[in-house]
């Protein structure tokens, strides 16, 4: 395995798991679109998904789309969906370190991979119990929103141009941490 397809996988990995942190199932569907249908070149496992899992894993994303728009069901979501979203990382780095030695593979997978995922999803997590807070519980819409539309559009952007992702996944983690801060001192204020 080259370097450069080795760091491309990488990238292209980390960017989709960020996606998976926003969404869990959602870039594992819009990955299988794009690779099956479009035959879009990705670093993938050979036989990534089959038609029965496609279908389990759009079901189960819609569900998840619903849920995180209803303020009360969305906190019972994040219990269930932080710790899948760990394992969601694992195995999409997985699917893009398929020619790497195994040892090597599950390190990356595990380290890289499961704590991306993680850590955009508490830091959503946080913002969307932020915005429910302090917006009355409208924010939960608009967060949420911009969740969903992130995790598309970095999807998207990972399979094209990992590079490019990159960039648009540090100004949503910039614009998340800055929401957060504000919130926050919104808060400090009323009090």
């Amino acid at each position: 395995m080259s370097d450069t397809i080795f760091i491309t996988g990488l990238i292209t990995g980390i960017c989709l798991c960020s996606a998976v942190g926003f969404r869990i199932f959602l870039p594992f569907v819009i990955l299988s679109i794009f690779s099956d249908i479009y035959g879009v070149p990705v670093f993938l496992a050979e036989g990534f998904i089959s038609f029965t899992l496609f279908i389990v894993l759009m079901i189960l994303s819609l569900l998840e789309i619903a849920g995180y728009y209803n303020p009360w069901i969305d906190n019972m979501l994040d219990l269930i969906t932080t710790p899948l979203s760990l394992a969601a990382g694992i195995f999409m780095m997985s699917i893009f370190m398929d020619n790497v030695n195994p040892v090597i593979k599950w390190l990356i997978s595990v380290i890289i991979g499961g704590g991306t995922s993680l850590n955009i999803h508490l830091m959503s997590v946080k913002g969307r119990a932020l915005a429910s807070t302090f917006r009355s519980g409208y924010g939960n819409t608009v967060f949420s929103t911009i969740e969903l539309v992130s995790s598309i559009i970095v999807t998207i952007i990972a399979i094209y141009n990992p590079w490019l992702s990159v960039i648009f996944i540090i100004i949503i983690v910039y614009l998340i941490i800055k929401f957060a801060i504000l919130n926050r001192k919104k808060g400090a204020s009323v009090t």
